[in-house]
């Protein structure tokens, strides 16, 4: 081991850019200063013979910040500074605390010094490489080789997002893992997302308009539909439109909405400021409704609350004394009931349903069926009220079963699953059929089928009209046009109304026995 004066020494802008610049601002380096300053520099910098530094830059930062350090210990590589490369540097870096980031690079690193990738590089290479990595694992527990797989295929996917050369994503990555704490996982969803919602909208540009006049989606706002619609023309509104505080963000399109830098500039409902602002948009939405609705006609709205900060917004209420402004009367307020929601993890009951408000322009002339399902489904629990002396009809609380024992177990066995089949919807199939087209279902905020049913077959008759404001996948429409009626689809999402054409096409493929003559 020798000694060499400090100005002597040139640091190594790699590991200052790999493991990030030594500063005072950050404790782990504040103690590393304290403890050189306590107990001088022991371990020796490894150097070549010109004075670069290839391991060490933080205790040559430490001496250069005090002027009781004059000489360091050095190991001298006999090496030339242009043949100093990454691999070299990282696996001589055994002293350092390392996050995930910086791991997941070394791995990357490795990977190329050996050439582990399929076909490429000898056998011997490969398995040396492959123990590597297994080191590096190994003395670093408390990460996963999946966590480190995901990692390197977020830094593929930010060059690849936002146009970044290699060192830059790295960068970013950094950024996002430290200063918004952001956990690997939750970093690869977003990104996953984000690329998804960019190939959703290629495809979406692409595809054919529905020729189908019985089935109608037309991508535009809501907030006017005169070039769609004339007055009294529509005979049921049914609609489930986002919930206020942003719960969720939907696709738009020629944007990114998975990307948080442009979520304030979103078109769509619910990211508003205040529930105010909300219900003021929803207003006007259902004043276009009101407008095109015939006096015998329905609205139905699907609702929920959202609580922030420990307390509910009262969102349905403050929709209800908003509309009641409007010309339209409130027919019955109706719960959804669901056995298993997303579980709650606060100091308050488990919140359990959600709101379905009918609306109507007249209240002694709607239209209103009252035995629109068979006799055999006379009985179906407790979705129904009445006997034989009493007509049966439907609770204003729909409670789904949630499993096929407890529906068979209702009086008139099995007849209940002609009707309600589960409380949770499967976007398996729906899934895989998007899947098919090169699609990536994003939209998993999808309503029973359910919903529209009992609300479009309690208010229409066939060859009536439907209209959805927010049609989303199309689950009214596939409803409505089931029941023989012409149905309007409205959506933002220029993805979305592909993608409910496509579900369209599938359901008719799939029931021939559904036909308009």
């Amino acid at each position: 081991m020798d000694t060499i004066h400090k100005s002597k020494l040139r640091p190594n802008p790699f590991i200052d850019s790999f493991y990030g610049e030594f500063s005072f601002q950050r404790l782990e380096d504040i103690q590393f200063y304290s403890n050189i300053l306590e107990n001088g520099i022991l371990t020796p910098l490894i150097i070549t013979p010109s004075g670069f530094i290839i391991s060490g830059n933080r205790r040559y930062y430490c001496a250069m910040k005090t002027s009781k350090i004059k000489d360091l210990p050095v190991v001298i590589m006999n090496i030339n500074e242009d043949e100093v490369d990454d691999y070299l540097i990282i696996s001589l870096q055994q002293y350092r605390i390392k996050t995930d980031i910086q791991i997941a690079r070394e791995y990357e690193i490795i990977g190329r010094k050996y050439e582990i990738r399929r076909g490429k590089g000898n056998e011997t290479r490969n398995a040396e490489g492959k123990i590597e990595r297994t080191k590096l694992l190994e003395n670093l527990s408390s990460v996963s080789e999946t966590t480190i797989k995901r990692i390197l295929v977020s830094h593929k996917l930010l060059m690849e997002l936002d146009n970044l050369k290699e060192e830059d994503a790295w960068g970013r990555l950094n950024s996002l893992r430290n200063d918004r704490k952001k956990e690997p996982n939750t970093i690869f969803k977003e990104l996953e997302s984000r690329k998804a919602e960019r190939i959703n909208q290629e495809i979406a540009k692409n595809s054919k308009p529905i020729n189908n006049e019985f089935f109608q989606i037309y991508n535009t706002n809501c907030n006017d539909l005169s070039k769609i619609l004339d007055d009294d023309t529509i005979d049921c509104v049914c609609t489930s439109p986002p919930y206020f505080s942003g719960i969720r963000t939907y696709s738009e399109d020629d944007k990114e909405v998975k990307n948080n830098e442009t979520r304030e500039n979103l078109e769509q409902l619910g990211h508003e400021d205040t529930p105010e602002e909300y219900i003021d948009k929803m207003v006007g939405y259902v004043r276009e409704c009101i407008r095109v609705s015939k006096t015998t006609g329905s609205i139905w709205i699907n609702i929920a609350d959202t609580r922030r900060g420990g307390k509910y917004f009262n969102v349905p209420e403050k929709l209800l004394i908003a509309l009641e402004k409007e010309n339209i009367t409130t027919a019955q307020k109706c719960i959804w009931f669901k056995n298993n929601p997303p579980y709650d993890n606060n100091d308050v009951f488990q919140p359990s349903m959600e709101h379905i408000f009918h609306f109507v322009l007249d209240p002694k002339n709607y239209k209103w069926r009252d035995n629109w399902f068979d006799e055999a489904d006379e009985f179906i629990g407790n979705i129904t009220y009445g006997d034989k002396d009493k007509k049966r009809k439907f609770r204003n609380v729909f409670i789904y079963p949630s499993n096929k024992d407890e529906r068979n177990n209702n009086d008139g066995s099995g007849f209940v699953n002609s009707l309600i089949e589960t409380n949770v919807i499967n976007n398996s199939y729906l899934k895989g059929l998007l899947e098919s087209k090169g699609y990536t279902l994003q939209h998993n905020a999808l309503y029973l089928l359910e919903i529209p049913m009992i609300c479009i077959l309690s208010t229409t008759d066939k060859n009536d009209s439907v209209l959805d404001i927010f049609s989303g996948q199309g689950t009214t429409g596939l409803i409505a046009y089931a029941h023989g009626c012409r149905y309007y689809g409205v959506e933002l999402s220029g993805v979305y109304s592909a993608q409910s054409i496509v579900r369209f096409e599938d359901f008719l493929l799939k029931n021939p026995e559904i036909s308009r003559l």
